[in-house]
């Protein structure tokens, strides 16, 4: 399981030629939850950033990201299709996250997911900023269904079920 706040920031090397490629600058997720590709650092003014689909992502290590190939610039219809973690006009953070059954949550500040599978697994949720420094911050876990919203992002539980709540 990965944060995925801890990747932005990682240096990016294509595994055959050892050729450092760049700087992790955000993440790409549908509305689903998988990972589409990571977001470069922008070298030059103009032109889309160049963005590295899942596909050609090699494996995410302590260091480094491994990359096969070089990325290609980010496909403008896809990025309106997907939402990124951190930057642009659909973004996941700063969002409310409220249940099905009404209760409201907390802002979403991240995310957790399987590096192998590029799925999220856990929503981290801040209460505030009195909170997190009192409390900590809380992850939910494995929701049944989480629906990204244009106001907010819905988990969707059975009624019975309270939904899996843990302070990392």
């Amino acid at each position: 399981m990965r944060r995925a706040r801890d990747i932005v920031g990682a240096q990016m090397m294509d595994v055959h030629s050892g050729e450092m490629i760049g700087v992790v600058s955000d993440l790409f997720f549908d509305r689903e939850g998988r990972l589409q590709g990571l977001l470069l650092e922008k070298k030059q003014w103009f032109g889309a950033p160049p963005f590295l689909p899942v596909t050609r992502i090699h494996s995410i290590g302590e260091d480094l990201v491994m990359a096969n190939g070089a990325p290609e610039p980010l496909p403008e219809d896809k990025s309106k299709q997907w939402y990124a973690l951190f930057k642009g006009d659909q973004h996941m953070t700063g969002h409310p996250v409220v249940t099905s059954n009404g209760k409201q949550l907390g802002i979403l500040e991240d995310v957790y997911f399987q590096e192998k599978m590029g799925n999220i697994i856990g929503y981290e949720i801040s209460d505030g900023f009195l909170a997190d420094l009192t409390e900590g911050r809380h992850v939910v876990q494995h929701p049944d269904k989480i629906m990204f919203g244009k106001d907010a992002f819905v988990i969707h539980q059975s009624p019975a079920v309270p939904h899996a709540d843990f302070r990392p």
